[in-house]
């Protein structure tokens, strides 16, 4: 069980600060980034907006130096 007001257990997934909390997995990394660049909305976005799009759901450790 968590306890801490950053650290929310729901529906048996880990939330950081309202995210859900993405544990080291390289191919899970890759599949969500995946996921935010091949949407028809975004239509391939830069670095910066790739990482808006990314952190608005997820959140993991050094993220923004895995998204470049």
């Amino acid at each position: 069980m968590v306890h801490s007001l950053e650290w929310s257990n729901i529906d048996r997934l880990l939330y950081f600060r309202g995210k859900i909390y993405i544990p080291w997995t390289l191919d899970l990394y890759r599949k969500i980034i995946a996921l935010c660049y091949d949407t028809k909305i975004t239509s391939h976005p830069s670095h910066w907006k790739m990482l808006e799009l990314v952190s608005h759901n997820y959140w993991w450790p050094q993220m923004f130096q895995y998204i470049r």
